[in-house]
């Protein structure tokens, strides 16, 4: 045995005797475990929460709660706390001195104060990317091993709203996680899972080289994870009476107290499997003189007990609920006079003693149980969640649209800012105090980390604390984009210096500054459009400039010296429609800060010039647009042809890309006589009725499903005294009362329509309009004077792009005017053609593909809600499928999307409601923006608008999940683009020097540097290695790099192999000289977490073929790593770069 691997033995051996210490093999063990949730940001703002600023709202205090806490640890070593939530933790810890930092490392190492989940919050789990749930678990994995030398080993979800597929594998094991513990779930299934002894499982499929090792997921008893009824001590609360032990006092309680509390851990122990005699263990019927005369706290199992009376010889109760402990001495007061009471009393029954979900989890592990299993073949979630009947907690997978999609753009803008870190090699001065407040994206780091909080991105935050997101990510775009804009045009070339480029950050609202300066007359002679490839693979697309002028625009391809090159690209002038132009006049004075200029209003963009680019990987490209009506016709920009309504009324005509002048389709012929390249959409009396492909016409409609939100129709039923701790004793599912529960409104967490069957718009044939090109053809389409969509065919484009323009919601004259509240999804709908026999497909946090099946839940009773109950969260997409033909959708940020009849798909696009679901936020999730509407103008309040892209497929089943990845990887790596006003400098000013505008000389390879079945989910600079320990030296960085296979195990048939990808190429920029593969968190290196994590005897092991499934092994040679599907693994690498930034293009 190696000296390496004898150390993590022997560590894991002290940390088995630690956490053992307190059990007792004969009785109950009571895990008492203090502990607090910290929302970073709900009701109030982080900072707010931090401070206890605004407690008219909720009086908390979070920096009180770290303080008191500490010194009560101090006074006792064996008192025990556990924290979640780094970014408090670390607001706290800089304003510590070195002496009471020295105390925390102290408590740390005594295994008093304990971290799980150890994240920079506890994230959302239906909203977030997988590698924004991973990057925010990282800041605060790096912060402990970096501080305290800590890794943690136990999730704590326990308020997250349902539990994806993706916290089950990769955030467990695959951040070094031995179990996770979560308390919400589904009232019917929470019910079950008591009866049947099932709370604790192993969740199977994980990645493939760990599918035979399942992290342990342990289910709260209560739903919850506050202490049991009557145990709340927090004086904040004053939930729950103190302990009165005085007998000369009046209103003694003690008796009483021990006695619930020891029925209470006795009845909670029921629930959980184990070994132990539960019979005898809670009525003393085992013989003997006590055999009649069971103690007081005896309590009946009920009949639908599972037959073998055992239970759990190790209970774990949870003492602390949201920000408990801002006065910690009042709440362990009472503990302690809990514990030493009812182990004087009951000591040879229970064992009560302070503990942490580390140590309960290892002793759950010393009790050697065979575990049930979630799951079997099939990929599987604990989505969606219902609390109680009729109240699927499926509106926050929509709610606050705009938020999510800000969110995903800094993720993307993130991206590709540390790929330019890694290739500028930022000057770093990281203080861990500070949080990498070194780095140009540190700040945005740290702002992505906070929003991906379960009560941010999820959009069921108040209003003030979703602006205070939007604000503490705006603060981050600022320093990252300036990196960005400064690089960017240096990696390119040599840059003029007459170029300043900045981004056109409302290019979505039809507003650029710098394109819009040129027209006819203005000093500006052309813009300069550059636009920079992180990914690892090759983009082709068809970009969309603002444009003031529409006649004589010329496009040409710009050198790396920012001269011409070649001939002029082919390009389109497109004009700005109905729903683009009231977008633009919206947000004109707010993107110009109030003032707009003579170029952005009556001169304003009229028009996008679109045209076709290609960006080779992890490179540059630049194009200059300029006006030369002296240019030939073929150079200029072509005009698009509008056809009026009458032109496509009548007859069935086919819009795809045309030749200038060129006359649509006429009837007669088939679509695919007709059919050249890509796909075109065929339209009768104005409407699209089908989609047109090579291999022929398949029915496809456009409509939206408006839901009315219910207002509620009854008043609030209390059931709580049936939710806890098994229900309703021997009753049978569903629940009596809960399922016919008529439910709340519709709210920030719940959708819940008054009606499973919406109001259903379709589009008005006389207000479309048709525009045709040689680059694009569009059809738009309004359906109320608030709803619109636009379908854009491209060349050779097996693609249909929806661009659609939402709000605002519930305005006079429009179809939801007198709405409770208003719940617009698009339908994607192909009249049955695509028989989905009531299954979807959808993505988990776009990672693994999930299988879904309309009208059931899995394991247990039928929905309740036929609309409401049937939506699932995406982030990336949704797709159904017959033995044949397939219907995809992907999706710009996270939504819901359900399948509710055969043949259709349909994705929630905005949500503006008139009440509140009485869940917690208090306040209805109506959002509007103020904004100026005219220079110097007063803020004018309208609801929230919201402008998106859907890219739909559709075409053969085969083929349906790589076109939705191709499309997710798509909107996961958009270009980014820079714009630059030329007044002439291009003209005068001749760059001295040349040079190639690859970064990684990928053009001059014969083959891709990254195979396209890999994918390079991130690579993030590091100032030091965590576990390589070397510091840097001079032509030396570390980054932290994530590499995946592009599918998910039996996703796809075509695209199974396992793939190689040299971690050199991965990074892009100088040599890997050094690795270590190390979790996903990158807190220590796999081979050290496989030497000490808890094996877990579960049933996940077989398949339905029989016999046990292999663990992948990989066939990784020097720096190139193997990845199968399915697979993301993680590594520390050491890359050795050159001073010269030249030499690495």
């Amino acid at each position: 045995m190696s000296s390496s691997t004898m150390a993590v033995t022997a560590r894991l051996l002290l940390l088995l005797l630690s956490a053992l210490a307190h059990v007792s093999a004969s009785t109950l063990n009571v895990h008492v475990v203090p502990h607090t949730h910290d929302d970073v940001g709900w009701l109030k703002t982080v900072d707010q929460y931090y401070k206890g600023l605004r407690n008219d709202i909720q009086n908390c205090r979070v920096e009180l709660i770290l303080d008191t806490v500490v010194r009560e640890l101090s006074l006792d070593a064996n008192k025990t706390f556990v924290y979640v939530e780094m970014a408090f933790f670390t607001m706290w810890w800089r304003d510590q001195s070195d002496a009471t930092k020295q105390l925390v490392k102290q408590l740390v190492q005594n295994k008093q104060l304990a971290f799980a989940n150890g994240g920079y919050c506890m994230h959302d789990e239906a909203a977030p990317d997988y590698v924004a749930m991973l990057d925010q678990t990282a800041v605060g994995h790096r912060f402990l091993r970096q501080e305290f030398d800590y890794t943690p080993s136990v999730g704590w979800q326990v308020d997250p709203f349902g539990h994806s597929h993706t916290q089950a594998t990769l955030l467990t094991r695959g951040v070094g996680f031995d179990a996770w513990y979560f308390g919400r779930e589904d009232y019917g299934d929470l019910l079950r899972r008591k009866l049947a002894q099932e709370l604790e499982f192993g969740w199977f499929r994980g990645q493939p080289s760990t599918e035979q090792d399942p992290g342990l997921a342990g289910l709260m008893e209560s739903g919850n994870y506050g202490p049991p009824p009557g145990f709340d001590w927090d004086p904040t609360r004053s939930a729950s009476d103190f302990i009165q032990d005085d007998p000369w006092l009046e209103d003694y309680n003690l008796d009483g107290v021990v006695d619930d509390f020891v029925a209470k851990a006795h009845a909670i122990a029921t629930l959980y499997r184990g070994k132990s005699d539960a019979t005898c263990r809670l009525c003393g019927t085992c013989g003997g003189d006590d055999a009649n005369q069971p103690p007081r706290w005896c309590t009946r199992l009920p009949d639908s007990a599972p037959a073998t009376k055992t239970h759990a010889s190790n209970v774990m109760i949870k003492m602390g609920s949201d920000f408990n402990y801002a006065n910690a001495y009042g709440y362990f007061k009472e503990m302690d006079k809990l514990i030493h009471h009812v182990n004087e009393r009951y000591g040879d029954q229970v064992n009560v003693f302070y503990s942490t979900p580390d140590r309960y989890t290892a002793a759950r592990h010393a009790e050697s149980l065979t575990w049930p299993c979630l799951g079997s073949d099939k990929p599987n979630d604990l989505f969606p969640y219902e609390h109680r009947g009729n109240s699927y907690w499926t509106g926050y997978f929509t709610s606050r649209p705009a938020l999510k999609f800000y969110v995903y753009e800094m993720q993307r803008l993130m991206y590709s800012a540390r790929i330019l870190e890694v290739a500028t090699r930022a000057t770093m001065s990281w203080n861990v105090q500070k949080l990498n407040a070194g780095l140009p994206t540190a700040r945005l780091a740290l702002a992505l980390g906070l929003v991906q909080h379960h009560d941010g991105v999820s959009g069921t935050e108040k209003q003030h604390v979703a602006d205070d997101y939007a604000r503490q990510l705006a603060k981050g775009y600022d320093g990252t984009m300036a990196f960005v804009a400064e690089h960017v045009p240096q990696l390119h070339g040599t840059v003029p210096s007459a170029l300043k480029f900045a981004p056109c950050a409302f290019a979505n609202a039809s507003i650029c500054t710098a394109s819009e300066s040129l027209r006819g007359g203005a000093d500006t002679k052309r813009v300069v459009a550059l636009y920079f490839n992180a990914d690892t693979t090759e983009r082709k697309e068809y970009v969309r400039v603002p444009v003031a002028e529409t006649a004589g625009l010329v496009v040409r391809e710009l050198d790396a010296n920012y001269q011409p090159k070649g001939d002029p690209i082919e390009s389109q002038v497109v004009p700005l429609n109905d729903a683009q132009r009231r977008f633009r006049a919206r947000y004109l004075y707010s993107a110009t800060s109030g003032k707009a200029s003579a170029a952005t209003t009556t001169n304003g963009a009229v028009a996008q010039l679109v045209f076709a680019i290609s960006v080779q990987p992890r490179s540059t490209a630049a194009y200059s647009i300029e006006i030369d009506k002296m240019a030939t016709t073929n150079a200029r920009a072509r005009p698009s042809t509008v056809f009026s309504t009458s032109a496509v009324m009548n007859q069935r005509v086919a819009v795809r890309p045309t030749a200038l002048g060129e006359d649509l389709r006429a009837p007669g012929r088939s679509s695919k006589e007709q059919h050249s390249s890509g796909t075109a959409v065929v339209l009768e009396s104005g409407v699209p009725v089908a989609i047109s492909t090579q291999d022929g016409d398949v029915p496809f409609k456009v409509s939206i499903a408006l839901y009315n939100s219910s207002s509620g129709n009854a008043p609030f039923v209390d059931d709580s005294d049936n939710q806890w701790p098994i229900g309703r004793a021997g009753s049978t599912l569903p629940v009596p009362g809960l399922d016919q529960y008529p439910g709340p409104n519709s709210g920030a967490y719940i959708f819940r329509p008054n009606s499973s069957d919406p109001v259903r718009l379709h589009p008005s044939s006389t207000n479309a309009v048709v525009t045709a090109g040689p680059i694009v053809s569009e059809v738009y389409m309004s359906f109320d004077a608030t709803l619109s969509a636009t379908l854009r065919v491209y060349p050779d484009s097996d693609e249909v792009e929806v661009n659609y323009h939402v709000g605002p919601l519930m305005e006079e004259g429009s179809a939801d005017a007198k709405f409770a509240g208003s719940e617009p999804s698009i339908t994607y709908d192909t009249a049955g053609a695509v028989k989905s026999e009531g299954r979807m497909i959808t993505d988990s946090n776009g990672y693994r593909a999930m299988p879904r099946e309309r009208g059931t839940k899995p394991g247990y009773e039928p929905i309740s809600e036929p609309a409401a109950g049937n939506y699932y969260p995406i982030t990336a997409f949704a797709s159904i499928a017959s033995d044949t033909t397939a219907l995809g959708v992907a999706v710009d940020r996270p939504c819901g999307a359900a399948s509710l009849t055969d043949g259709a798909v349909e994705v929630m696009v905005h949500r503006r409601l008139q009440f509140d679901d009485s869940l917690g936020v208090g306040e209805a999730l109506a959002e509007d923006e103020c904004l100026p509407e005219e220079a110097g103008g007063d803020l004018v309040c309208r609801g929230l608008m919201v402008s998106g892209t859907h890219r739909v497929v559709l075409g053969s089943a085969d083929g349906m999940p790589a076109a939705m990845r191709a499309a997710q990887r798509h909107n996961r790596h958009p270009l980014v683009a820079l714009f630059a006003a030329d007044t002439g400098s291009l003209d005068s000013e001749k760059a001295s020097t040349s040079s190639t505008s690859s970064l990684a000389a990928h053009s001059e390879r014969a083959e891709p540097a990254v195979p396209p079945l890999a994918y390079v989910a991130s690579v993030e600079l590091l100032e030091a290695p965590v576990v390589l320990r070397k510091r840097s030296s001079g032509g030396k960085i570390h980054a932290l790099v994530r590499v995946s296979h592009m599918f998910g195990p039996g996703e796809d048939a075509t695209h199974m192999t396992p793939v190689s990808v040299d971690l050199s190429n991965a990074v892009g920029y100088g040599q890997v000289t050094d690795m270590v593969e190390v979790t996903l968190s990158g807190n220590q290196a796999l081979a050290e977490y496989d030497a000490k994590k808890l094996v877990w005897d579960t049933s996940c092991h077989s398949s339905s073929s029989g016999g046990d499934r292999q663990a992948i092994r990989h066939d990784d040679k020097g720096t190139e790593v193997e990845l199968h599907p399915g697979d993301i693994r993680a590594f520390e690498v050491t890359i050795e770069v050159s001073d010269n930034i030249e030499a690495l293009r």
